[in-house]
């Protein structure tokens, strides 16, 4: 499969490619003023454009140009590295106050059975006490928001959706969604048509941890190595994705598949699959501990 340039790496070729042909110009222009049959014209004819291409031709003008060329070629370097470091600052501050609304809410869940404790405690056993605080249902659900949340202050003005799907035994996709966000939307497909496809984003990410589509459109026109299915009411729709296979390292498995979605192509793209990678890996390891809660809850 051809591989997207990363557009860090096609500005900074670019702004190469530039200067180079800034300095190109200059350099021909004064190699050919430099020859015999030009200089003769010249010097017969256009006497005055003679003293000046000869002024010029001395290198001077190359070497300005160069310098100029240089300067223009890292200050488009600059910036591109300098918008690829505001992403990362905006990822991070987005990132911790999402999470910080979900410790939040655990936190106060706890304070609430603190304070019910110390008026109350003769009635409550340490089975009681467990099953009362630990919430990981609310808890998954509540990391689903902030990941909704963490995308939609990335990309004002962009309409995302975010699900999680259950995996269980022989890697088959639970029916119905776990989580769909926001819940005023329902989802344009279902759990069974994503599984029947080996090609959707959701099956993809049970083979590949992590799989991006930057422009739905163009990966339903693929012959092969297609990671992208569309229900049939849906298939002129525009936009990007990716899907993450959410794993529990204990178990050695994969527990669920979280999905964003966004309604504008090139949104979600292989250039920031770093950014998307450390983001989803820090709600995974929630997800999990929550995931394991949930098993200790069942068996408490």
């Amino acid at each position: 499969m051809r591989k997207r340039i990363p557009r860090k790496a096609r500005i900074i070729t670019a702004s190469i490619l530039k200067a180079l042909i800034v300095v190109l110009a200059p350099g021909l222009v004064c190699t050919y003023y430099q020859t015999q049959v030009m200089q003769d014209s010249l010097k017969n004819h256009w006497p005055w454009l003679y003293d000046f291409a000869t002024y010029w031709s001395s290198g001077f003008m190359i070497v300005a140009v160069s310098i100029s060329a240089t300067f223009v070629a890292w200050g488009n370097i600059a910036a591109s590295i300098r918008d690829y470091g505001k992403l990362h600052n905006d990822v991070l501050a987005t990132f911790i106050a999402a999470i910080d609304n979900v410790v939040g809410m655990k936190a106060n869940r706890f304070a609430k059975l603190a304070d019910e404790l110390c008026t109350d405690a003769q009635h409550r056993t340490a089975g009681n006490i467990f099953k009362t605080i630990t919430e990981p249902e609310l808890q998954i659900n509540a990391l689903l928001q902030a990941t909704y949340e963490i995308f939609r202050n990335l990309w004002p003005g962009v309409n995302f959706e975010v699900s999680l799907i259950r995996v269980i035994e022989n890697n088959h996709l639970e029916s119905p969604f776990v989580k769909f966000l926001p819940e005023d939307r329902d989802p344009n497909i279902t759990v069974e048509e994503l599984e029947s496809d080996r090609y959707s984003a959701a099956s993809t990410a049970l083979r590949e941890k992590i799989v991006i589509v930057s422009d739905f459109q163009k990966e339903l026109k693929k012959k092969k190595d297609r990671h992208y299915t569309a229900s049939a009411d849906h298939l002129d729709d525009e936009g990007s994705m990716l899907a993450f296979r959410v794993d529990h390292r204990r178990l050695g498995k994969g527990i669920y598949i979280l999905s964003v979605c966004a309604d504008k192509k090139h949104c979600i793209t292989e250039e920031h699959k770093t950014t998307y990678q450390w983001i989803m890996r820090e709600v995974e390891k929630r997800i999990a501990l929550e995931y394991s809660l949930l098993l200790l809850k069942k068996h408490a």
